[in-house]
This record gives C-alpha cells, sequence and structure tokens, in this order.
C-alpha cells in the first residue's frame, strides 16, 4: 500500500500494532512509522493514541528486527528431496 497521507500512514499502523509474530504485519508498521517519522507533525494525539517521536523510533527498531528475521529464517525450499536408504 502506497501512503499518501498521515491519517492514512496512522490508521495503517494501528491496524497492525501486533506485530510480534507477523512479518508481513511488521512490514506494513514499518512501512507505516516511517511515513509518520518523515512527515509528523510535533506530536499528534488524535484518537486516544499518542504517537511521539521517540516511540515511533522504538517501534521502528522492533518492526526492522521482525522484518529482518523473518527475511532470514522464513525461505520455503520448492526442491524435491530424496531420502537414501
Amino acid at each position: 500500500m502506497t501512503l499518501s497521507t498521515y491519517s492514512a500512514a496512522e490508521t495503517q499502523l494501528k491496524e497492525n500494532l501486533l506485530f510480534d509474530n507477523s512479518t508481513s504485519k511488521a512490514s506494513l508498521a514499518l512501512e507505516a512509522i516511517r511515513y509518520m517519522i518523515a512527515f509528523r507533525p510535533n506530536e499528534n494525539t488524535g484518537g486516544g493514541q499518542s504517537f511521539t517521536f521517540e516511540r515511533l523510533q522504538d517501534m521502528e527498531t522492533k518492526a526492522e528486527a521482525i522484518v529482518a528475521s523473518g527475511n532470514s529464517s522464513n525461505r520455503a525450499s520448492l526442491v524435491q528431496g530424496r531420502m537414501r536408504d
């Protein structure tokens, strides 16, 4: 998804906040976090959720780690294997 507004990024982040066990959710959250860091106001407190710059940076670090671990360990092999007797 290509983000074009801060509110769209905020919505995408809120929809993917539970990204701890999912590389796809972590990727979507990371995209939103990076957009929010780049185009952030001083502080956003809309909807009862506060996304300070420091909090976004912490979330970015966590999401990056999950995406990186998923990219290296979740690879499938499509090569047919044979057992030897």
